[in-house]
């Protein structure tokens, strides 16, 4: 198959010896100007230590999201897959809010004093 008849692209031609996205500068009556190279995967984020992916502009999904509300770029939090244990004394149930597991959450949201949960039954 052909390439683009566009200086500098080599994409397959598509249409009236056009790739797609010259074909669709074209439809929109714009002048014909080289296509923006999407991100290899893997490009981490220009953000100094950050290795998440580019969504956009150089920056990853939550940087971008800082840059487009007006705020200043900051670290973003690490999230990790990994769940850590409740951190109540004895509890091996997983945390779910502030370190505690979700019963463990509920009693501390009601006021109530924190103490250990009884086993579920296996019917």
């Amino acid at each position: 198959m052909d390439a683009c008849s566009f200086d500098g692209c080599e994409k397959a031609n598509f249409c009236m010896t056009l790739c797609r996205g010259h074909y669709a500068q074209r439809g929109r009556n714009q002048e014909l100007k080289p296509l923006r190279k999407w991100n290899p995967a893997g490009t981490p984020c220009s953000f100094e230590g950050c290795d998440r992916p580019i969504a956009a502009k150089g920056l990853c999904g939550g940087h971008y999201s800082q840059q487009t509300q007006g705020r200043p770029l900051a670290a973003l939090r690490n999230w990790s897959h990994a769940r850590a244990a409740c951190e109540f004394n004895g509890c091996e149930a997983d945390a779910y809010a502030k370190g505690w597991c979700h019963n463990h959450y509920q009693q501390n949201y009601r006021g109530t004093v924190l103490r250990p949960v009884k086993p579920r039954k296996n019917r």
